[in-house]
């Protein structure tokens, strides 16, 4: 079964620190940290659209974030950079390395996501 991702969920997983915008997402951010953990190898499907953790994200309202063109200009610089697809699949492992390399490690998130209200976290 493949997970949905949003690509730039990709960025807020490798610098998650246990905070997010309420405890039920929260509680969601940890269980998918704790099932990356325990199976790096798991399969994702790249989405531009609600994904699993948005489900519990209070800008999620009847299934559409309100915050749309913001995370989808997120998204697309994510997928461009990293050299992928919407509805691409691949390992969770395989993504985050990607985004690790492409983008991390050349100091690209500022030309992401430095109007993210969490950015102040990824850039510690």
């Amino acid at each position: 079964m493949k997970t949905l991702l949003r690509p730039h969920h990709g960025l807020c997983i490798q610098f998650y620190e246990g905070k997010g915008y309420n405890e039920e997402f929260t509680k969601k951010m940890d269980a998918l940290i704790n099932q990356i953990q325990r199976n790096p190898r798991m399969v994702i499907q790249l989405h531009t659209a609600v994904d699993e953790l948005c489900n519990s994200c209070p800008n999620n309202i009847d299934s559409e974030c309100i915050s749309y063109e913001k995370v989808k200009r997120f998204d697309e610089k994510v997928l461009s950079y990293c050299d992928l697809n919407s509805g691409q699949v691949l390992s969770m492992q395989e993504f985050l390395q990607l985004v690790k390399d492409m983008i991390i490690e050349k100091d690209l998130q500022p030309s992401i996501c430095s109007d993210c209200e969490w950015y102040s976290i990824c850039i510690k």
